[in-house]
């Protein structure tokens, strides 16, 4: 048996096998790992480090990947050549317990979707844990005595996962992310979201996204919900938006403290999920308006001489920062100073186009992909080196009712470790500069 990857994914296998007496050899392509002092700890765990070790992979009759390697790397193409059956955490995860699971993924929102949906089963007293995508790994939750798990899932993850039956599963969305990963582009990346659905109980679909579900999923048991279509909608009503079931309004959207009509999306998806678990709807919009949003997802981190400082660091594909500047055009006053950039993984910027025309947009792009970036309309455009030189250089020309969004639409890791990171610096640049 050999463990693929020697990331947060890894180690959570490790202590898996180890806690069971098994011991599996563990290898990492590149030399460098922080997990490194972590493997040093475990008593006959063998690892490789910094190449492919062939042997090992000849001698394994299982294989457990890590969601950042993908299917095409020369390793396992010859795994499978081989005939070594090749899995992820979450398989593994899901050969190992009876619990029933609710599964989501989407290309944006899933992390908060999920998190509400977490809060909501516990304020209703189900025992319930969540894990996967959301950095908490799936296998550190299994020995938990829990009702239901929750589980957030990437393209990556379902992979290779073939024998998961979610009670729930919902695809909150889907839009170009990963291209760099997807040979055969969007097609390929959608059908990894819709293996979810594959053997799921009970189907959450969004009604306002076609490429989210297909007419075959559309068939089978499910919940609807979209801005105005589906059983959960959004209706304004002078000039307030409710959450809605069917003709029933729900809740002021006023009464939440996130805002943003995708946030009132991700609510009424968390609605949709729950609907079927016999939780009393006072409970569930309870939750909702305790729920204050995470960190670095249209997080307003500054204000000061009616200029606004937004960290959206999260948003690492296009859909994201769409939906980041479609919430800020309807308020804004002033300009919006938007942050573009970091590595777009392949991706067609020319997306952006229709929402960057808007007049008030000025455009400052930085990182591996900023020429790119800029040449969207290079009339508006300016390219910088670093999130630190754009920070420094926006500031020194900031007018009243300003916006300054961070929504780079791209990955972090061309200059950080990951979106977290990144989101952290530009709070810390904020506060240094006002300081």
């Amino acid at each position: 048996m050999l463990i693929l990857g020697m990331g947060l994914t890894g180690i959570s296998c490790l202590h898996f096998f180890v806690s069971r007496k098994i011991y599996p050899k563990i290898m990492n392509f590149d030399s460098n790992s922080k997990y490194i002092k972590n493997i040093k700890l475990f008593k006959n765990i063998t690892y490789h480090i910094g190449s492919i070790n062939y042997e090992w992979i000849r001698e394994s009759d299982l294989i457990i990947k890590s969601p950042g390697i993908t299917l095409s790397h020369p390793a396992l193409i010859y795994a499978h050549k081989k005939g070594i059956e090749i899995i992820g955490d979450i398989e593994l995860f899901v050969r190992e317990t009876n619990v029933p699971i609710i599964a989501i993924t989407g290309s944006n929102g899933k992390s908060t979707v999920t998190t509400m949906v977490n809060n909501i089963l516990q304020l209703s007293g189900l025992k319930v844990y969540m894990g996967g995508n959301i950095g908490i790994p799936a296998l550190n939750i299994l020995n938990h005595s829990a009702e239901l798990y929750i589980l957030e899932l990437s393209s990556f993850q379902l992979e290779t996962t073939s024998t998961l039956k979610p009670e729930i599963a919902s695809v909150l969305n889907i839009s170009p992310d990963h291209m760099n990963r997807y040979p055969l582009g969007m097609t390929e990346y959608r059908q990894k979201k819709l293996k979810i659905y594959n053997k799921a109980k009970l189907s959450i679909l969004n009604l306002e996204d076609e490429l989210s579900y297909n007419k075959d999923i559309k068939t089978r048991p499910n919940i609807t919900f979209g801005v105005k279509k589906g059983e959960y909608h959004l209706k304004k009503i002078y000039n307030c938006i409710w959450l809605c079931y069917k003709s029933t309004k729900l809740l002021n959207t006023n009464k939440l403290l996130i805002s943003g009509q995708h946030n009132y999306i991700n609510a009424l998806s968390a609605l949709s999920i729950v609907h079927n678990l016999n939780i009393d709807i006072k409970i569930s919009l309870k939750a909702l308006q305790q729920f204050l949003g995470l960190p670095h997802r249209f997080q307003f981190v500054y204000k000061r001489n009616n200029v606004v400082w937004i960290n959206d660091s999260k948003s690492t594909n296009i859909g994201s920062t769409q939906s980041a500047i479609n919430n800020l055009l309807p308020y804004v006053i002033g300009k919006i100073r938007l942050i573009l950039g970091g590595d777009g993984k392949l991706a067609d910027f020319s997306l952006l186009k229709p929402y960057l025309k808007h007049e008030n947009i000025i455009i400052y792009c930085y990182g591996k992909s900023q020429r790119t970036l800029s040449t969207l309309f290079p009339e508006k455009s300016m390219c910088l080196n670093t999130l630190k030189d754009t920070v420094y250089f926006i500031k020194k020309i900031l007018k009243p009712h300003d916006i300054v969004l961070l929504s780079p639409a791209c990955s972090s890791v061309d200059q950080f470790s990951n979106f977290e990171e990144r989101g952290n610096v530009f709070m810390k640049l904020i506060k240094d500069i006002h300081q």
